[in-house]
């Protein structure tokens, strides 16, 4: 039961306040500078979302290590699949209401425990 407050703790923790306010604007749009007149990319909103997707898993994957528990390779990479795609679907306007998103995240975390993959 510990490891299952860990994993609800560090999705908290991954989702929000380790979110940089550079993710949480350009997560769903691309990120575009005008420099002397001219319209810059400097990133495409997927690339924007993998960042965040990277610092959320590994802020569980870290803090789980630390603290004696080894998550697979597979929960690993189903947490950050399914991660990617639920806020995919929010950026789009599919899923409206954070509480939405946010049961969606730990319903995925509490089904990999509950397997033992996290």
């Amino acid at each position: 039961m510990e490891r299952l407050f860990l994993l609800v703790g560090t999705h908290f923790l991954g989702d929000f306040p380790f979110q940089s306010d550079w993710m949480v604007n350009f997560k769903g749009k691309d990120f575009v500078i005008t420099v002397d007149d001219k319209k810059k990319l400097v990133a495409r909103w997927p690339e924007v979302l993998f960042y965040h997707v990277a610092v959320y898993v590994s802020t569980m994957y870290l803090f789980m290590r630390v603290c004696g528990y080894h998550p697979t390779a597979q929960g690993v990479a189903v947490d950050a699949v399914t991660h990617y795609f639920i806020d995919i679907l929010k950026c789009r306007g599919v899923i409206r209401w954070i509480w939405l998103d946010q049961l969606c995240h730990l319903t995925v975390r509490t089904s990999l425990w509950y397997v033992g993959w996290l």
